[in-house]
């Protein structure tokens, strides 16, 4: 019963609030509909109400379209974004290929390298084990002559452990 009466109460005090505006609205159009110097005042008063309030509109019309376009803007950074990070992760990838190729190419070309000095070295070695048999077994005096001494005793450095 006491939500009832709450209830009620309510009620007639919205019902009240109510007849006084409709009171204030129907007194304030009766002055306005008179000539006088406080009729053209209240006059005054409303056009320049309802101009600020269609200024109001207009606003906020215009700002919920720039925040529409901004909304835009953000996504088409996203985006250009998205596809920038996209891009820098494909040119990384691409530069990580082209550095093991590099590598590749590099320990390959090593390993040729390594392998034809091996086998210039093998023959230098042969050439040398040739020569100095040959100067050895020429039983001539290398020991006396300086220019064959000189090639004698440079015949004894191995390129191999250089």
């Amino acid at each position: 019963m006491i939500k009832d009466l709450e209830d009620v109460k309510h009620s007639i005090h919205n019902k009240t609030l109510a007849l006084h505006r409709m009171q204030f609205t129907h007194a304030v159009l009766e002055k306005m509909k008179e000539n006088d110097k406080e009729g053209q005042l209240m006059k005054a008063t409303v056009k320049h109400t309802l101009s600020l309030c269609s200024r109001i509109f207009r606003l906020k019309q215009e700002s919920s379209e720039i925040e529409d376009q901004v909304r835009e803007v953000r996504k088409r950074r996203l985006a250009l974004k998205k596809e920038a990070l996209g891009k820098l992760m494909e040119m990384r990838a691409a530069k990580k290929r082209k550095e093991e190729k590099m590598q590749a190419l590099q320990s390959e070309m090593l390993k040729k390298g390594q392998g034809s000095m091996e086998k210039y070295l093998k023959m230098v070695t042969l050439v040398q084990n040739v020569l100095q048999g040959i100067i050895i077994g020429s039983r001539v005096n290398w020991a006396a002559d300086p220019k064959l001494k000189e090639i004698a005793l440079g015949l004894e450095k191995n390129p191999a452990f250089d």
